[in-house]
């Protein structure tokens, strides 16, 4: 037992290492919390107490950064060392031309650099189209 001298040498613990045991709630090997200290490993638990949302197996000190507006790699950053763009506009129709939707994003799927879609539902339809007259 842990802070019992169990075999009568007058030393408590004697001869037995300790470690300090955190839960490791979503199985990433990074634990957190408060620790447990055991003289032996722990089942669940991991022997650090460095990952920063537990409850997310994707989201530990060893993850690679995207684009999502989290800190995935636990390093108090969020969506570091990305591209970013100071203005994404959305393309729907595919056409390279979008309307602006946000400001400051990193790499978006179908976003481009082109502004002035007026309608972003029809591909023949963006400012570099040629006009006829019908």
């Amino acid at each position: 037992m842990y802070g019992v001298d169990d075999n009568c040498m007058v030393l408590i613990d004697d001869g037995v290492v300790s470690q300090m045991y955190y839960v490791d709630g979503d199985g990433d090997g990074f634990g957190a919390g408060v620790g447990t200290l055991s003289c032996s490993p722990i089942a669940g638990s991991v022997t650090n107490n460095t990952d920063c949302n537990d409850a997310n197996a994707a989201i530990n000190p060893n993850a690679t950064e995207v684009c999502n507006g989290i800190d995935d790699n636990c390093d108090g950053n969020t969506d570091e060392g990305l591209t970013f763009f100071n203005l994404a506009m959305l393309t729907v129709d595919g056409d390279g031309y979008g309307r602006v939707q946000e400001l400051f994003l990193c790499s978006i799927v179908g976003s481009v650099l082109v502004d002035g879609d007026c309608n972003d539902a029809a591909p023949a339809i963006n400012p570099g189209a040629t006009e006829f007259v019908t």
